[in-house]
Formats: C-alpha cells, sequence, structure tokens
C-alpha cells in the first residue's frame, strides 16, 4: 500500500501521510512483538517488562486499527487531487 501510495497518489496528502503512519506503526508494532516474545521466552532479562510489552502491543494494534480506519474514509470520501479536475461536460446526441 504504502508503494502504490507514493508512486501513483502522493499529491493526496491525507492519505499519503496516513499510509506512511500506517507503516511506521506496523513496523513498531513488529519491534514491540519481537520484544514481547523475548521476553517470555528468551534469555535477556525482560521478564518483568512483559506486561508492559503486551500493554504497548496492543495499544499500538489499536492505535493501527485507528489511522487504517481514518485512511479508508479518506480514500471514500473524495477522489485524488489530480482525478478532482472536472470532466469535460457530456455531449448530447442530435435527435433528427
Amino acid at each position: 500500500m504504502l508503494v502504490l501510495v507514493l508512486w501513483r497518489y502522493r499529491a493526496w496528502r491525507p492519505v499519503r501521510n496516513l499510509t506512511i503512519l500506517s507503516f511506521v506503526l506496523v513496523a513498531v508494532q513488529g519491534v514491540i512483538g519481537m520484544l514481547s516474545v523475548a521476553a517470555t521466552f528468551g534469555d535477556l532479562g525482560l521478564g518483568a517488562a512483559y506486561p508492559a510489552f503486551v500493554t504497548a502491543h496492543l495499544g499500538v494494534a489499536t492505535a493501527f486499527l485507528a489511522v487504517a480506519m481514518w485512511n479508508a474514509t479518506e480514500v471514500f470520501r473524495g477522489m485524488p487531487p489530480e482525478m478532482a479536475v472536472s470532466p469535460k461536460p457530456p455531449t448530447r446526441a442530435v435527435e433528427s
């Protein structure tokens, strides 16, 4: 999605920014998930921080859902700027 938005819809600023934010949240989600698993099964001494990692993981997931829904409303609300140019008026067929 990020590649498509940056390639085709870069001028559609709200959608572009929300898509970049979604990508960042997914990356953060991956890191927090990795730390959560490491706290559970690893020998890194992170066992005491496990509840904080799980809570942060849930919080980031909730934020991602909110940003995805916000992005969807922006997409369905209107057209991208370059497509918003008014089309040619329809031509009427001449009746004989």
